[in-house]
């Protein structure tokens, strides 16, 4: 299924990296907070 579409498997991994990115951040401002 993966090789099949290219496009379907590229979407899924553009909204992880999204939700690395968002999650990295939302940590990031907790430690600052918490300083």
């Amino acid at each position: 299924m993966e090789k099949d579409l290219p496009i379907a498997k590229s979407a899924p991994s553009n909204i992880q990296a999204e939700q690395m990115i968002l999650g990295a951040v939302l940590i990031n401002n907790r430690v600052l907070y918490s300083i």
